[in-house]
């Protein structure tokens, strides 16, 4: 009697749970899948790497994320998010910064990673160089940090306005005092990352002296919904990989895209109470804040 009572607790509480939360339908917000611009994606050679533009069609001024990929990940694995931002109005520019799979000359990676993007900059004047963030996955956050260290130290002529990084993996963080204190900085950890320590995000934080910066921690949708979603380390992924990630799901609507496109457009959905916002109510990501 107490085991069929207990099984109705739980199909109970199961019943009572939400699905899992779709792109929200309100054409503002970030995460939406409704989009003003059509896309154009143009393919540059600078220093004999591949440079990807997705570019919002007939817009002018117009603000960029540069995407730096994770360990042997290739741009399809991201391809939704730079076609995401650039129907929202934001260019999408992704950079292959490294020269191969055991490539770790960060400063070289990292000078790399802003001469690319200076040269999508020349062969796009519609693109306003003074509204530019820089981003990246795993070791592509790691190395776009760099970058922007990198260019205020070396005077390079591309800066950046904000980082939002995603799980990075750990560097020499020494390397990131140089980073401009107007800089905006946010870095994310997932909750279920098993590739990277929390403390690599915190003691990133710890080095980069930004006046304004956050650590968020993305929560799994495990126990919350009628379908469990782990946020591990590939969670930004939009396309499945090898080592995981993908496709796009509740994470990249209320998390990745929403971030991205609000550091870009509406900063209320990056360092205002929509950050945390995860399509349910009553569950939030966490921030640790540090202005």
């Amino acid at each position: 009697m107490k085991l069929i009572f207990f099984f109705l607790i739980l199909a109970t509480n199961l019943w009572a749970l939400p699905d899992l939360p779709s792109a929200p339908k309100d054409p503002s917000h970030p995460g939406s899948k409704i989009y003003p611009f059509e896309v154009e994606l143009k393919k540059l050679i600078c220093q004999d790497r591949d440079v990807f533009v997705y570019l919002p069609r007939d817009a002018k001024s117009i603000p960029a994320v540069v995407f730096g990929h994770g360990q042997a990940l290739g741009v399809s694995h991201y391809e939704q998010t730079l076609r995401h931002l650039a129907g929202k109005g934001v260019a999408g520019i992704y950079v292959t910064y490294d020269k191969g799979f055991f490539d770790q000359d960060w400063k070289r990676m990292g000078r790399d990673y802003v001469l690319l993007v200076a040269c999508a900059l020349r062969e796009f004047p519609q693109i306003n160089s003074e509204e530019i963030i820089f981003s990246g996955h795993s070791k592509g956050a790691y190395v776009a940090a760099v970058a922007a260290g990198v260019s205020e130290k070396e005077k390079l002529s591309v800066r950046a306005q904000s980082l939002i990084l995603f799980n990075p993996v750990l560097g020499q963080f020494e390397t990131l005092s140089d980073i401009s204190p107007a800089t905006n900085l946010t870095v994310v950890h997932s909750d279920r990352d098993t590739i990277v320590k929390l403390k690599v995000a915190r003691e990133m934080l710890e080095s980069v002296h930004s006046q304004r910066e956050q650590l968020i921690i993305l929560q799994s949708y495990t126990g919350r919904t009628t379908t469990n979603l782990d946020a591990n380390h590939f969670w930004s992924l939009t396309k499945k990989s090898a080592v995981g990630g993908g496709p796009e799901s509740s994470f990249h609507y209320f998390g990745s895209w929403k971030w991205l496109v609000g550091g870009a457009l509406d900063e209320r959905y990056l360092f205002g109470r929509e950050a945390t916002n995860k399509g349910i109510e009553g569950f939030n990501d966490l921030v640790e804040r540090n202005f």
